[in-house]
């Protein structure tokens, strides 16, 4: 029996090791990887890429979204503070939608060719 409870442990210490892996340089974050630094919108996908993971779309991440900036994603609502995530979901020619990990809150940074100049938000990837 207690043979049979090291092996369990053991796998089970394996599979969580592998898991965190696949973040390096990240904290998972519900069902994502969050980088830890901050990035503009190439370099995130990018981070996500490198990491065999994709960055998602605002609907992968909130599919009950309504199209608004400042609708409340609950799914995505950690309480986190003032930290954001970059999407694949365009938002005008120069921009994407981004999330924030406090309230799960839907926005976009509205600035010219905001997404490869600023570092303003986190990779996230799934």
């Amino acid at each position: 029996m207690n043979r049979k409870l090291f092996l369990l442990c053991l796998v089970g210490l394996m599979m969580s090791a592998s898991a965190n892996a696949d973040c390096e340089g990240g904290t998972v974050i519900g069902s994502y990887c969050r980088s830890n630094k901050l990035m503009n919108w190439w370099s995130a996908y990018n981070w996500c890429k490198s990491n065999s993971m994709r960055m998602p779309t605002i609907y992968d991440i909130c599919p009950s979204w309504d199209g608004n900036k400042g609708y409340k994603c609950s799914e995505m609502a950690f309480g986190t503070g003032q930290l954001y995530g970059w999407t694949t979901t365009a938002e005008g020619e120069d921009s994407a939608y981004i999330i924030n990990f406090d309230a799960g809150q839907v926005s976009s940074p509205n600035s010219d060719n905001y997404r490869s100049r600023t570092e303003r938000a986190h990779a996230l990837c799934k």
